[in-house]
Parts: C-alpha cells; sequence; structure tokens
C-alpha cells in the first residue's frame, strides 16, 4: 500500500521563465510575465524577494517586483548551474565548475559582492538549505549510475546519508525543515516519482509522480514537473485530497515550448519556474 504525506504551501503561486502565478476559487489565470528573459536555468525565489539563476560563469537576478536585471560574477570564477539561498538572503549556494574540472562541487557565493568559497567537493549538485538555517541538502553522483541524496551541517561538517542507490534529482525542504523531497527515475518505466523523507528516521513516503519537486510554504500543495506529451508541464498536486492541476505548460504554437523548476515565493502566493513562452528565460505568473 502507498502511503502519502501531507505537507503546505496555499494555492497561490507566481513564475517567472520565472513564472509568477496565482490561483484562487479554484481556477488558474495564466497571466504571465518575461522577467529575466534568454536563459534557461534553475530559479531560486530568496527572502530577500529576489530571483536569481545561473547563467554561464554568472547568476543574474531581479527583484520579484520589478526594476532592472543585475548580474553576479563568482569570484573566483566558476560555471553555475543550481542554486539556492540561505534564509537569511545573504549566501547562495550552489553546484559550480571550476575551468578544466571534471565534476561540479557546491560553492558558497555571498550576496551581492559574488565573494565564493568552496564548500564540498566531489560529483556534488543540485544544493538546498533548509528553511531553519541549519542544514544543506545535495546529491552525490560517485561514480555509475546510482547516486545519493545527503545532508550536511550548513557550518560544514560530517555528511548523512539521506537515501542512496538510485537516480536521485532536485531535494527540496519542507516549511518545518523536518523532511526532504526528492524525484527518483526508474530506467525500465521511465518514471519520475517523487519522494519525501523523514531526516530523523529516515521513514520515506510516495508522494506523486513527477520531478522537480517543491512544497509551498503554506497549505497542502506541492508544485512538480511532469511531461506533458512530449514536453513539460508544471502541475500542483495535493496528495492529501488527491487532487491537481495543471498549473503552467506549454504555449500554442510554440515548438518544443516547455515549463520546468517551479519556485515558491517566501509567502507562498507566487511560483517563479523557467519557461519557453516564444523565449526561454524567468518569467512570473499571476
Amino acid at each position: 500500500m502507498r502511503k502519502y504525506i501531507k505537507y503546505g504551501c496555499s494555492l497561490t503561486v507566481a513564475g517567472v521563465a520565472f513564472f509568477f502565478i496565482s490561483c484562487h476559487n479554484d481556477e488558474t489565470r495564466e497571466t504571465v510575465y518575461l522577467v529575466i528573459g534568454g536563459v534557461a536555468g534553475e530559479p531560486a525565489w530568496g527572502p530577500n524577494n529576489v530571483i536569481a539563476v545561473g547563467d554561464a560563469r554568472s547568476i543574474l537576478y531581479r527583484d520579484a517586483g520589478g526594476g532592472p536585471v543585475n548580474e553576479i560574477k563568482p569570484d573566483p570564477p566558476i560555471d553555475v548551474y543550481e542554486l539556492d539561498w540561505s534564509p537569511d538572503g545573504k549566501t547562495i549556494i550552489c553546484a559550480g565548475l571550476p575551468s578544466g574540472a571534471a565534476e561540479t562541487s557546491l560553492y558558497k557565493i555571498k550576496f551581492p559582492n559574488g565573494d565564493t568559497s568552496l564548500f564540498l567537493s566531489g560529483g556534488i549538485s543540485a544544493p538546498a538549505w533548509s528553511p531553519d538555517g541549519r542544514t544543506i541538502a545535495y546529491v552525490k553522483w560517485p561514480g555509475g549510475d546510482a547516486g545519493t541524496v545527503e545532508l550536511i551541517p550548513a557550518d560544514g561538517g560530517t555528511p548523512d546519508v539521506l537515501a542512496a542507490g538510485g537516480k536521485f534529482y532536485n531535494p527540496s525542504w519542507t516549511a518545518d525543515s523536518r523532511r526532504v523531497v526528492f524525484s527518483q527515475y526508474f530506467d525500465g518505466s521511465q518514471r519520475h516519482v517523487v519522494w519525501s523523507v523523514d531526516i530523523e528516521t529516515k521513514d520515506k513516503v510516495y508522494v506523486t509522480e513527477g520531478f522537480d519537486p517543491k512544497w509551498a510554504p503554506h497549505g497542502d500543495w506541492l508544485a512538480v514537473t511532469r511531461p506533458d506529451p512530449d514536453e513539460y508541464s508544471i502541475y500542483l498536486v495535493s496528495p492529501e485530497e488527491g487532487t491537481e492541476i495543471r498549473f503552467i505548460g506549454p504555449v500554442d504554437g510554440v515548438p518544443d515550448a516547455s515549463a520546468r523548476w517551479p519556485a515558491w515565493s517566501p509567502d507562498g502566493k507566487w511560483l517563479a519556474c523557467c519557461a519557453d513562452r516564444g523565449e526561454w528565460g524567468i518569467y512570473k505568473k499571476q
């Protein structure tokens, strides 16, 4: 028997290529605004109401309410991939690749001056900072087809293995910092399954189908990416109620258009994501 985990978010969201998206009265309104154009990457929405995305050897960021697009150049330079914010908005944790390196490591980058320091090395990606600021989750690929989801104190220390022996991706946290959700890919069935794991007991429960999982800060909704059918769409799923909403997806007349990598605003009223609406970028939807 499958067990389901309830954790929360409100149904109101935003998206920016990143999208900002809002929903109410069981209706979805798809008014989408481009926030950061010409970039395709995983957005992160910080507690300072700033949305950031890696773009080659830069981090582009913009206030979610508008204004200019700004740039951080990590120093020393690295290629920036997945990133996340510290709860105080003063530091970005990212998967980075220096020149000549064969695998990504985790780096901390001071915001906004770009001072960069190596945090954890060795085939590591997809960092996620816990809301209480104490722990960073990430995926490690030690070689071969199997990886691990691990936790490490945010100030450094000994890693703790949360899950092992699978193709794991994109961990994120519940708002109480007690559980980590992540997706697992199964080759034979070509399925992506979302799991939720208690960080103390290691109890693992099935949540839903999909990947890029992100619980909203409040309420009962989880944002996930799913194939739809050949491109990708973002769905809001309520495992407790057994309901779901197709929140943002491909645009008619735009070949290969997709939406991926949802990122909630700190108040749970908006959702950001990367998408192609005729131009790749970070969009917002309300």
